[in-house]
């Protein structure tokens, strides 16, 4: 799957958060290389150690979350 984002929605990934998990994929890197994106270094990452916390904390504006379907 290709995705086609304009260079500024791309740039504005550097000014997030990115929360994660500690498990395996998906991670953002992962995510980018399927999408064919080259992602900047995000402004900061947080990582949870349950999927169920890194929604928890999207949800409260602490960061985008990357998740897959249940």
């Amino acid at each position: 799957m290709i995705i086609n984002l304009p260079f500024s929605a791309l740039r504005a990934f550097e000014a997030v958060v990115c929360l994660s998990g500690f498990s395996a994929a998906p991670t953002w890197d992962f995510w980018a290389r399927n999408c064919g994106l080259t992602l900047p270094k995000p402004a900061k990452t947080r990582c949870f150690g349950q999927s169920n916390i890194v929604v928890q904390a999207a949800i409260q504006g602490l960061g985008v979350a990357l998740g897959r379907k249940p």
